[in-house]
This record gives C-alpha cells, sequence and structure tokens, in this order.
C-alpha cells in the first residue's frame, strides 16, 4: 500500500506491495510537485503548524533555519570560455581558469577575476601535457596573494620541448 512522507506527505509507492499497481503520473509526480513548489514559494508547508521555520534538507533530514546555516543563493555568474566565476550572497566565490603554453622548468601566474579578500582561499589544479616521450613531472603553486597565485613546474623526466597546460580552481570569500 502507498505512502506518504512524513514531513510534506508527499505520495510514495510502496516498493513491496505495489509492484502491480499502475502508474499515477498525478499521484506520484505532479502533485508531489504542487507541493513542493507551494512550499519553496513560501506558501508554508502542509501539516506543519508544530514545525517553524522548517527546512527540508537535500539528503531527506530534517533542519531548521539557523541550525545547520543558513542557504546562500548564488548571486554572480561570469563564463567566457575557460574562465568563469560563480558568486553567493555572503561573499563565497568559486572560480577558475585554464593556463596555456607554460614552458616546462617555468611558472606562470594565474589571475582571479574577483580578488579575495584574503588569501585562505583554497586552489585545486590539474596538469596536462603535451610532449613527445614519458615526461614525468611535479606541479606546485604558491605565492599566493588575494588576486593571483603561481605553479611551477619542476622537470622530473623526459626531454624536448614540452608544454603543460593547467586547468584550476579557487574558492574562498571575497568583500561584498
Amino acid at each position: 500500500m502507498s505512502t506518504t512522507t512524513p514531513n510534506l506527505g508527499l505520495f510514495k509507492y510502496n516498493t513491496t506491495t505495489d509492484s502491480n499497481v499502475a502508474f499515477n503520473i498525478n499521484n506520484a509526480l505532479n502533485n508531489n510537485w504542487d507541493i513542493i513548489d507551494t512550499a519553496m514559494a513560501g506558501g508554508g508547508l502542509p501539516d506543519q503548524t508544530d514545525k517553524a521555520d522548517y527546512l527540508l534538507t537535500t539528503d531527506g533530514t530534517e533542519a531548521y533555519w539557523g541550525e545547520t546555516g543558513e542557504i546562500y543563493p548564488v548571486v554572480e555568474t561570469f563564463l567566457d570560455g575557460d574562465s568563469w566565476y560563480r558568486v553567493y550572497s555572503d561573499g563565497w566565490c568559486e572560480q577558475g581558469g585554464k593556463t596555456v603554453n607554460v614552458n616546462m622548468g617555468n611558472s606562470t601566474t594565474c589571475s582571479f577575476l574577483k580578488a579575495y579578500k584574503d588569501t585562505t582561499y583554497c586552489v585545486s589544479f590539474e596538469a596536462t601535457t603535451v610532449s613527445t616521450d614519458d615526461t614525468w613531472f611535479k606541479s606546485e603553486c604558491g605565492s599566493f596573494k588575494t588576486t593571483s597565485f603561481v605553479i611551477t613546474n619542476r622537470r622530473y623526466t623526459g626531454s624536448g620541448t614540452d608544454t603543460l597546460y593547467y586547468k584550476w580552481m579557487a574558492c574562498g570569500y571575497i568583500e561584498v
């Protein structure tokens, strides 16, 4: 026999007893979407009078505003080729880009589109080499500034002229 969820009253098929029941698109989908849409539009949650400021989290657990932190929406985005950023209402900023034509043994500066408020941001990067031999290399980042950081390449093996390409992403807080 079908059931409903305890918090929003969403319809659920019982996979054991309802396996031979014809699928009802209104019960299984459309009505549930209407309930969720009403709740998200500020219309309140059905039958939740004892749960003021109730929030259903993405993993299905329940929480209350302020209990697990606020939800900060994206307020600004930018994308141009390989350069991009996403800024949230609390000032959290994720941004990234791609460097090209970085010769082995050299360094390259990666500049941010949005300056961070300090150097406590986090950087992640991936290196790809265009090489004619089995070159092994090590890359590291440093020289962290609010507007940029530096990736340095170290050759371990290989010969010839190799070119490195980096895709990078940084995240941290900017001034809002």
